[in-house]
């Protein structure tokens, strides 16, 4: 696994993520968009990704729920 992290500097209390690749279109990874992260005792959220997206030049987004952030 690889561990995305989002260091959090607005103090969400929860954080979604939307991964994807390709070109021209992209094209999402796995059941997202929007992802749950994970968020740790420091208050950042984090996520665990299958190896294999590493070799896919992955794109990410992070959301906040129910915001327009």
């Amino acid at each position: 696994m690889t561990r995305i992290s989002f260091d959090n500097p607005g103090g969400w209390e929860s954080a979604n993520l939307y991964a994807y690749y390709g070109s021209p279109v992209p094209m999402p990874l796995g059941a997202w968009p929007d992802q749950s992260m994970t968020k740790d005792a420091q208050g950042n959220f984090y996520i665990n990704l299958p190896e294999e997206y590493l070799d896919l030049n992955v794109k990410i987004i992070f959301s906040q729920p129910g915001t327009s952030n």
